[in-house]
């Protein structure tokens, strides 16, 4: 009798040990998926910076790339961040006179690891009519 009941513990533990692993596994794949959101959002962000700068005649095209980071911090009453994102943009001018601008993202999670990255380029084709007070733009959006 002794044995059955052995046994049955044995199979309920495995039974729920295998059920911990898989709801591990579930949240560390949307904790990844999250992250993968949150570098795609960042990138999307760092590329609307760069088209701003694009259409802003005080910007000098070629200027090194330049970047911002910021702490994705849960809500109140909640004081550690969750992650933290930092977005490297620049525009430069292809060999077509066109501008091109870039925008990279990466999400580093709580313990600094790198979670994602993504990166979005787009380039700008100046439409030949521009004048240098009148910049009228052409988007054509390349994703990677």
């Amino acid at each position: 009798m002794t044995a059955y009941a052995l046994i049955l513990v044995l199979l309920a533990g495995l039974f729920i040990s295998r059920f911990s692993v898989t709801s591990l596994n579930i949240a560390l794949v949307n904790r990844l998926h999250l992250a993968d959101q949150q570098a795609r959002q960042g990138a999307e962000a760092g590329l609307e910076i760069c088209l701003r700068l694009a259409t802003n005649s005080f910007y000098i095209s070629g200027q090194p790339p330049a970047s911002f980071t910021v702490s994705l911090n849960p809500a109140p009453p909640y004081s550690s961040h969750l992650a933290t994102m930092t977005v490297v943009y620049e525009v430069a001018t292809n060999v077509f006179g066109n501008l091109q601008g870039s925008a990279t993202a990466f999400v580093y999670d709580r313990s600094g690891a790198l979670a994602a990255c993504r990166t979005v380029t787009n380039e700008i084709e100046v439409a030949a009519s521009a004048a240098s007070q009148n910049k009228r733009f052409k988007q054509l959006w390349e994703r990677h």
